[in-house]
């Protein structure tokens, strides 16, 4: 899944412990047979090559098994999936020399998930720009110039049909989600350049803002005729 950093082998592997740890939770969670790791059960320190290589390859399996929806619910419900888990997990994918699909999704569902926790309560709109995510970002993806990508731009085309939507119903059948992922799916290898990562974190948050404000109008309407209605 990753190679262990040769800078600080210690808390590499301490990254991978809470990995692991995570992992066995979701496994049980969702009845994912897997067999434990003696390495990664271990709590005497970094463990031999051939070791950290098992432990690598036990993370790989279950980072392979654990489906997009399986991750999105455990991150959204469980205790322990926290701020470390999310970087270190986040981490170990973008590492990785070849990405598949499903480690675009993930990579896409973590950025998001990270932004939310680390941004601002008062950031909301299109206003938000790119450098305010990428700084917000930097912890994770370094610093990120940011620069104008034309395959980029119709985020904000969609962007700005969802911040005019009037309600849910019309941001559903304007089917601004499904055309922001095939602007991902088609993007292949481009998804992953950090400046790509920042402008889909923004508009992956910037989405679900919009959906949990028109979520919030449609049910106060809803409350206001059952009061009429009294």
């Amino acid at each position: 899944m990753s190679t262990l950093s040769k800078t600080n082998p210690n808390a590499a592997w301490q990254n991978m412990r809470r990995l692991y740890s995570a992992y066995l939770a979701l496994s049980r969670e969702f009845a994912i047979e897997t067999q434990p790791c003696a390495e990664l059960e271990s709590e005497s320190g970094v463990p031999s090559a051939e070791g950290i290589t098992r432990g690598e390859h036990w993370l790989a399996d279950m980072d392979q098994r654990v489906q997009i929806h399986q991750l999105r619910q455990f991150v959204q419900t469980s205790a322990q999936a926290d701020e470390a888990f999310l970087h270190a997990l986040l981490s170990c994918h973008l590492k990785k020399e070849e990405h598949t699909e499903q480690d675009r999704d993930k990579v896409d569902f973590l950025l998001v998930q990270i932004f939310s926790q680390a941004a601002p309560s008062d950031i909301s709109g299109p206003s938000l720009s790119l450098a305010e995510v990428a700084k917000i970002l930097q912890p994770i993806l370094g610093t990120v110039e940011i620069s104008a990508s034309d395959w980029l731009d119709p985020l904000e085309d969609l962007l700005g049909k969802a911040y005019r939507a009037k309600n849910l119903n019309e941001l559903f059948t304007s089917r601004i989600i499904e055309q922001g992922r095939h602007i991902k799916a088609s993007s292949g290898d481009k998804f992953f350049e950090p400046s790509s990562l920042v402008a889909f974190a923004r508009f992956g948050f910037l989405v679900r803002r919009a959906f949990f404000r028109l979520m919030h109008q449609d049910l106060n309407t809803i409350l206001d005729g059952l009061r009429d209605l009294e």
